[in-house]
């Protein structure tokens, strides 16, 4: 179960794809079991994305070092993907911090 509290996140600025997953899975209270792997997050997101019954946005801080990571590109489609689910309401918007 997501108890979501408000219409929107931050998920603030992180330079490992460890520490990202992680604070994805705070700022979107995503179950105990969440391991930070891009398996998980893909369930876990596509899980939450479902649960949602009103529009809710993401604000991603991606950090300059994150960006050049190849699980950046992992976690955008996923996120894309999520997004994309017909009938659901979540936006991510990722903000490139220098």
């Amino acid at each position: 179960m997501y108890l979501v509290h408000g219409a929107n996140a931050t998920v603030a600025s992180a330079d490992s794809q460890r520490e990202v997953l992680q604070k994805f899975g705070v700022a979107l209270n995503f179950p105990q079991w969440y391991g930070t792997n891009l398996d998980a997050f893909n369930d876990c997101l596509r899980e939450f994305t479902n649960s949602l019954t009103a529009p809710f946005t993401v604000v991603w801080q991606v950090s300059s070092e994150f960006s050049k990571d190849r699980a950046f590109a992992a976690m955008s489609q996923i996120i894309e993907e999520a997004e994309q689910q017909e009938g659901h309401h979540l936006s991510v918007i990722a903000l490139l911090k220098k």
